[in-house]
Formats: C-alpha cells, structure tokens, sequence
C-alpha cells in the first residue's frame, strides 16, 4: 500500500487551503443569509412537496427582533411534515377540549375547528388581494357599543419611579417620570371589539395580507411562520376556508392577537383613541405601589394571579394557572387601579418606539419614547404568501426594509422566570412594527 507524506511544505499548503475553505465559507454563509429568499424560493410548491409551516430556530420570548436580521440570523429552510403539523394542532384542540363547550360557546366563536388540508385536499377557493388604505379607517359612528364591551379606568397621573436597576440592561437606570391623568382598557382588546372594527371598516390585518404570522410550536420549542395565521385563527392552516381551520375555538372574550403595531393602531384610530406610551403602562401596572415587581404584588405565589409559563421554558409547563395559551381578559383579579392582565396572557403594544439605552436620556414630563433618529431599528423581509384559486402557489419577496422596533409590555402566556420574566411591571420588550404574533395584543388610551 502506498503511503502518503507530507513534507513542512505540503502541510503549510493544506492548511492555506484549509483556511481558505473556511473563509469562502463564512463568506457563502453570510451572503446566503443576505438572499436567503433567493434560496427559499427555489422550493418546490407543487401539491405534492407544500407544507404549511416553516422552522425558525428561535426561541427567546421577550425581545426576538434577531429573527429578523437577514444579515445574522439563520432561517430554517426545512418543511415540517404533516405528522408534525397534526401534533401541533392536537396540542391545541386538546387544551381548549372540555375547558369551553360547545354549549357555552356556540354563539360566540369567531370559528369553527376542522382538519388540516394539504396537497390536492385543498378546497379551490378565489383569493382577492386587498390593500389597506388609510383614508377609509374612519371613526366609529356609535362609541357606546365599542364602550360596553371596552370599558376604560380613569387614572389621575402622577409621578412614578420608572425602571429597575437591577433588570436587564434596558430597564437601567432608574429615572424619575410624571404622566399625565389618562385613561386606559381594563383589558386587553378582545376579539369581540376588534371583530367590531372588522365588520365596519372591511379591515385586512398585515397577517392576513401577507398570508402568515408567527406561531409557537411546543412540539419543536421554537417560532414558526405558520400560513393562514392570522386573529380569527390563531394556530394557522394553509387555507382560507374557515369551515376548514384547525384552530382551537376564539373565544369572543380572548385578547386579540397576530394583530401588528400598524394594525393597533388602524383600531385606536377607528375607536377615536390611541395606544398609551410605555411610561403610561409602567405607571398603570404599578398602580400607586413602590419597588413592586409583579403587577399582582411582590412575588410568584404558589397560587398564579396571571397567565404566564409555570416552570421551566420552553420544557416544561405546570399549567398552575390553568391555561397553557390565552385566557379570557377577565380570568384573574384586576391590579389596585383596577385594571385586568397588566401582567402575562399576551403582550401589549406601546406607542414608543424601541431603544435600550433610551431610560438614560429619557425625558422627566410625559415621555414618549426616543425619535426614529436614536431608536433601533431591524431589516424585515417582505414575504407574502401568494394564492390561486385557494392554494398557496409561491411566496414572493418584495425586499427588505428597515423597520422600527415598537415597544411592547407585560408578558404573555409564554413568559417565565427564566426567559426574562416578561410579566414583570419594569420588563421591556420590543417587535418590529408590521410583524405579528400568536401572544401580542394590545389595550387602549386616551387623554382627559
């Protein structure tokens, strides 16, 4: 047998080339990361290859906006399979069974529950593209329905410690903030007031007009983007058929979620209010208390006062509290001021836009968040799923465009003690503003 050696010049040589390899390669990575579209796009959607959801490797709850960054995150390309998909929608179905029954929610949810089509099992439906246009979100003719549903607690304003400077980096340091009297939801805007704006206004979310948003899958521990997410089902399916979805029941008194920045703010703007600043939530969740952590007091008690992550994330889940997704707005005690879910269930936007380091610069009067000029800001890549005659036939790619974080707060069913704690009075978080969610909703302000 031949036996190969290696002068001190052949082993300089290997490893030039050795070196060389690795830089071509974090050079394609790179690159590929940059045009991941291009790469995705090759897929095959015949009816024979499509799937309805696709991976990301992401898991951290509170602040996600590196699953946006083309340039340094790494897109899963690979499709789920239908074993897959059922296992995610069984999860689903079988925490809502015998929670809601039929008799108790048969003239309230905003859908009905079905199976998951895929392939040629896919109903030949007509898809029309619709555009939202600004000019036609006018006010609501009568407010008093919108009220009943959305009462409002009036609160006097005042000066607060905002902060903790014992969090994360962005809620350091400490700073004196005074806010004006406003007033506030007591809740969360549900699916009933926002399916009140809908049926007004022929409103289109970004999620329905992109034809996905994002979903938590518990069987991978990680984001989805799942097709057909969207506020009236918010598990997703891969049509649009809503005799056909698979989502658990929406019931009318659950937050309303998969709804983005622009998309709460199409409501305020229909409601004749507005989303409140990140001082104004802070102030509210605290309620008149000092060095309180939690909205419901100072601890975790061994008995939950709100929705959110009962052990160990994304592993394991006691369900303490009773839910392991959302629940109705009015599950748990409200806060001393009155108000309901200012910690865990779903996220809420904010008015602010996003900057860690905007509590050191933060004004001391009414503050409304840093400028576009000094707040963070992420790529975000325009993906829409495109269909014919009911089927998804293409994701198109309409570029990238640089976008800014807004400000969101409370926590979600999803928070835990060991991701960030998110329902915690001084914790921040941050999305970008035309992206949405499976547990980020909203609430309401407006000034007296």
């Amino acid at each position: 047998m031949r036996r190969i050696t290696f002068n001190n010049n052949g082993i300089l040589a290997l490893a030039a080339w050795v070196l060389l390899a690795v830089a071509v390669l974090a050079v394609y990575r790179t690159e590929s990361l940059r045009r991941f579209c291009n790469d995705f796009f090759a897929t095959d959607f015949s009816a024979a290859h499509h799937q309805s959801v696709y991976p990301i490797n992401f898991v951290q709850n509170r602040n996600r906006k590196d699953a946006f960054n083309t340039a340094g995150f790494d897109f899963g390309f690979e499709k789920y399979p239908d074993a897959v998909i059922a296992d995610t929608a069984a999860i689903y179905a079988s925490n809502y069974s015998g929670r809601y029954s039929e008799s108790e929610t048969s003239d309230n949810r905003l859908m009905t529950t079905g199976t998951i089509l895929s392939g040629e099992e896919l109903p030949q439906l007509k898809h029309t593209e619709q555009k939202n246009e600004p000019a036609i979100i006018s006010r609501i003719k009568n407010r008093s329905e919108l009220d009943a549903a959305a009462p409002m607690v009036s609160l006097s304003g005042g000066t607060f410690q905002m902060g903790d400077d014992a969090g994360e980096r962005d809620q350091r340091p400490v700073h004196t903030v005074q806010v004006l009297p406003f007033r506030l939801d007591k809740h969360h805007v549900t699916n009933r007031q926002f399916k009140m704006f809908v049926e007004q206004t022929h409103y289109r979310t970004d999620a329905e007009q992109r034809g996905w948003s994002y979903v938590f899958d518990f069987k991978r521990k990680c984001w989805i983007r799942m097709a057909g997410a969207n506020w009236k089902n918010t598990t997703g399916t891969i049509n649009e058929d809503l005799s056909a979805q698979i989502a658990m029941p929406a019931n009318e008194d659950l937050p309303v979620v998969h709804v983005s920045w622009n998309d709460a703010q199409r409501f305020c703007q229909w409601a004749g209010k507005r989303l409140p600043t990140e001082a104004e939530w802070e102030y509210a969740a605290r309620a008149g208390r000092k060095d309180v952590m939690y909205s419901w007091g100072g601890s975790v008690s061994a008995s939950p006062a709100a929705n959110f992550w009962q052990g160990w994330f994304p592993d394991e889940n006691t369900q303490k509290d009773g839910f392991l997704l959302l629940s109705p707005v009015t599950a748990f005690a409200p806060n001393p001021f009155g108000l309901n879910d200012m910690g865990g269930n779903a996220w809420q936007w904010c008015s602010d836009r996003y900057a860690a380091d905007y509590y050191g610069r933060s004004p001391l009067f009414n503050p409304q968040g840093p400028s576009w000029e000094s707040s963070e800001t992420v790529a975000v890549p325009n993906v829409v799923l495109k269909r014919e005659n009911g089927r998804i036939i293409a994701e198109e790619f309409g570029g990238v465009k640089n976008e800014a974080l807004r400000v969101i707060r409370g926590g979600s069913f999803l928070s835990s003690e060991n991701n960030d704690a998110g329902y915690r009075v001084s914790a921040r978080g941050c999305q970008p503003e035309s992206l949405s969610f499976q547990d980020v909703g909203f609430r309401c302000a407006e000034g007296l």
